[in-house]
This record gives structure tokens, sequence and C-alpha cells, in this order.
């Protein structure tokens, strides 16, 4: 169905772990699924935010059509490098509309191109 697929250790309970060990038997089989939904949360956050670009908003739906499209796209900017002060200032001084355009070459690169 497509849908972004996530995961947390609550903390809501002592003893719980601090993280979630992905590699532990029960929960490797669904390792890369976990991670491409993080991906994807963190895109839908960076877009919101330097970008007004959500990720269930109408415009990310006639940008990339399907869900799988949109998902790819999502992902690939969360899966940018972290962001750091410099990079987090230039796209705030770039507007949302140039933000976009660079969150886009930039997830096209791989890499923070400003």
């Amino acid at each position: 169905m497509e849908m972004p697929i996530y995961i947390g250790t609550e903390m809501n309970k002592k003893g719980l772990p601090f993280v979630d060990d992905l590699n532990v038997a029960d929960l490797n089989p669904y390792k890369e699924i976990f991670l491409n939904g993080a991906r994807i949360i963190v895109g839908h956050t960076l877009l919101g935010r330097f970008a007004d670009f959500s990720y269930l908003g109408e415009n990310a739906e006639s940008e990339f059509g399907s869900l799988k499209n949109r998902n790819a796209f999502f992902a690939s900017v969360g899966a940018l490098p972290a962001l750091d002060q410099k990079i987090a200032n230039a796209l705030r001084e770039a507007g949302e509309e140039k933000s976009f355009g660079i969150i886009c070459d930039s997830s096209k690169q791989g890499n923070w191109v400003i």
C-alpha cells in the first residue's frame, strides 16, 4: 500500500533500550522498511520546515502522483546528510520556493548543494 512504516522505542517502561536494535533477528528482516520510513518522515520535516511542502499536501500529490514516487522523493531528501547551522540558515534565507529547488537539487546529488 506504499505506506511509510517506522518504529521507535517509546521509553515509557523501565528497562527499555534507548534505541531499537534493528540488527536483532526479529527486526532485521524489516530493517530497510523501517529506515526508509524514517527517511520519509525526515524528508517531510525538512520540506515542511523550509519549503512549505508537505507529504500530504496538494503540491506533493500533483508533483509526484503516486505514493511510490512521493515516497522515493521524500526518502531521498531524508537520506541527505544531517543539517548543520550553515545549511539551515541558507535555506531560511533563500525562502520557501528557492529552498524547495535547493532541496530537490540536493536530493538528486545525494548531498547538500548550497
